[in-house]
């Protein structure tokens, strides 16, 4: 009913792009525009469904509406194209955390970003090039390097609308040169682009979609959905449903067990010891108070950060500061433990780091 809406009410700003909103793991809304000084700001809910915090700026010179994701340190991701037509991108490495600032990534953008989630944490983005072509560019880890960009063919006259299919692979929709709708699919996660295939119509916007569950009869089905303006004004849609399909089984959490050596000792301090190990996300720690000084690890941006966890009084803290201490975090899978305890190190210390599966 109308009468469930609470009326509009005003949040200020100066806008001259489409909003973009996006969910914080803790619930609160955040809203990205470009302003009229074609700069990045941005306003956010400060507790769910409370009061806004008021504008705050990005940077950045934008040409293009936002795209926002959650990244893999549970913070947000920004993409737009800038003034040189390159997609750029600005991120947070824990939620409410600092921006990063703006990097590039290169490309030739003749459309708006459109950003997804992967079921493993990866983001993939995709543009429409200087060729009218479908191109992507895919984090190779979550929160790591990305692959660079890649064709995907097609003629677009559209900007892209993608969403999570039913076998967890990516599926990108497109207006052609025709004005009909064309999808290109995954088959699974990360699999081979299926090819441009026609759904028909005859539309006049750029196409939306949508991907959901729901249970008919009581079977659980996945319907995928695709909405597009047509030659008389009127609102179109068209949709595939399937049964779900049965997820592949997780894999079991992997346990990184350190073991330093003394090796050599920094002057004036410490023994250190250090290793390579899978990188992933950091799910727990054990057994860091051996260390007595501080364990460290590296995320797998290039050039890579050092986080440093201390023990005091028994809770965990990181440095560069993060609120969750190493939960949550990627690391490249590059390990350091220095030892600061009275007398002489062990001959060995261990320590147990547990990935999310």
């Amino acid at each position: 009913m109308v009468d469930d809406w609470s009326g509009w009410q005003p949040l200020g700003g100066g806008l001259t792009s489409d909003p973009t909103v996006a969910v914080n793991d803790d619930g609160t809304l955040e809203v990205f525009v470009k302003g009229t000084d074609n700069a990045l700001h941005h306003i956010w809910q400060t507790s769910p469904g409370g009061s806004w915090s008021g504008w705050q700026p990005l940077g950045g010179g934008l040409t293009s509406n936002i795209a926002v994701a959650k990244n893999a340190y549970h913070g947000l991701e920004a993409f737009v194209k800038g003034t040189d037509n390159a997609l750029h991108h600005i991120w947070q490495s824990s939620q409410h955390g600092t921006w990063s600032g703006w990097q590039p990534l290169g490309g030739g953008l003749t459309s708006d970003p459109t950003v997804a989630v992967n079921d493993d944490g990866t983001l993939e983005v995709f543009v429409k090039g200087t060729d009218n072509a479908l191109w992507h560019n895919l984090q190779k880890s979550p929160a790591g390097s990305w692959s660079g960009w890649q064709p995907l063919g097609g003629g677009l006259t559209s900007n892209i609308a993608v969403a999570k299919n039913a076998y967890h692979g990516l599926e990108a929709f497109v207006k052609g040169t025709d004005n009909a709708l064309y999808h290109n699919l995954q088959s699974q996660q990360h699999g081979t682009w299926s090819g441009w295939q026609p759904l028909g119509g005859s539309i006049r916007s750029n196409p939306a979609v949508a991907s959901f569950t729901f249970q008919s009869s009581g079977i659980n089905q996945f319907r995928l959905e695709a909405f597009a303006k047509g030659t008389d004004g009127a609102l179109y849609h068209i949709w595939h449903t399937l049964p779900v399909q049965s997820p592949t089984p997780p894999p079991q959490p992997q346990t990184v067990t350190l073991t330093l050596q003394r090796t050599t000792q920094v002057i004036g301090a410490t023994h250190v010891g250090a290793l390579s190990g899978p990188g992933g996300i950091i799910k727990s720690v054990k057994n860091l108070e051996q260390f007595a000084w501080w364990l460290s690890h590296t995320d797998n941006q290039s050039p890579p950060t050092w986080y440093d966890a201390r023990l005091e009084a028994g809770e965990i803290k990181t440095l560069p500061y993060n609120a969750g201490g190493w939960a949550g975090m990627y690391t490249g899978g590059e390990y350091r433990g220095n030892y600061g305890g009275s007398g002489p190190m062990p001959y060995s210390l261990s320590a147990e780091i547990e990935l999310q599966s």
